[in-house]
């Protein structure tokens, strides 16, 4: 069954966390690490973007928006290709029931109130919320590109496309690991510099125990990817024709998932 659908102004967040700290991986899955400091670190990520317009062709009518927020981690599989492993993934909760018979043990019902950057560019600052027993909210606005603290992956353009060409996604299931291939061209992104006000419930959904999140890594907002899929198949995205912004550039995204929340177990 194929399904087209369109994400919108997704907040992309990155840290650089040790590696001591996080929970074990299952099955053939390492960390993919990197040297700071006498300690080995690992990029972790979280997006929060509106799924717009989903609707099947066939019935092009019956469309669907919600927003969501979706919590990884960059990892190795057993081929070595560069990989996602989804802890988390979060959305109302009217559209729990679908998104868990299609996205599994990720999927966890959590209120969201995400705003629009897109719409209202000169804004200047917006504000992102997250509640499932415990909150996150982190506020953004525009700036230059630049990196924080962590391990430096090369240039701006080399740490998006770090973050977002990993052409496979794992999600865990009772059963074990489920994979997901992934293909898609650069988009368009905007350098933000961001500012995490509440985070429990994000270091729940990365499996963390009394550890507090450092500064960010990276941040960027990507403002509009079309994308289709064949339920059970790779996603393929298409790439709008660019939205301008006095502070863009060009780079790739991509999406992923993770565990529960208020201990977060796509």
């Amino acid at each position: 069954m194929k399904i087209e659908t369109q994400l919108r102004d997704g907040l992309v967040l990155n840290w650089a966390l040790p590696k001591e700290v996080l929970p074990a991986l299952p099955g053939t899955l390492r960390y993919q690490v990197h040297a700071e400091e006498g300690s080995e670190r690992v990029i972790v990520s979280a997006v929060l973007s509106h799924f717009e317009r989903l609707h099947w062709p066939a019935l092009p009518w019956l469309r669907f928006s919600w927003p969501q927020m979706n919590v990884r981690i960059c990892v190795l599989d057993e081929e070595g290709v560069p990989s996602l492993l989804i802890r988390r993934v979060l959305v109302p909760a009217w559209v729990y029931p679908g998104a868990r018979l299609f996205g599994g043990p990720p999927v966890t019902a959590a209120q969201l109130d995400f705003p629009r950057p897109s719409n209202r560019p000169e804004a200047g600052e917006w504000l992102w919320r997250a509640a499932c027993g415990l909150r996150f909210t982190v506020s953004a606005q525009p700036a230059s590109p630049e990196i924080g603290t962590g391990p430096r992956l090369g240039s701006w353009e080399r740490t998006v496309r770090y973050v977002h060409d990993r052409p496979r996604g794992y999600t865990l299931y009772p059963d074990g690991l489920r994979r997901m291939d992934v293909s898609h061209p650069p988009v368009a992104v905007w350098p933000v510099r961001a500012e995490v006000r509440e985070a429990d419930l994000l270091a729940a959904c990365f499996g963390l125990a009394h550890f507090a999140l450092p500064p960010l890594h990276s941040s960027w907002l990507v403002p509009d990817v079309r994308f289709s899929f064949e339920l059970a198949l790779t996603p393929r995205l298409i790439v709008p024709q660019g939205v301008p912004h006095p502070a863009a550039s060009r780079a790739a995204l991509r999406e992923g998932h993770p565990d529960t929340a208020p201990r977060p177990a796509a």
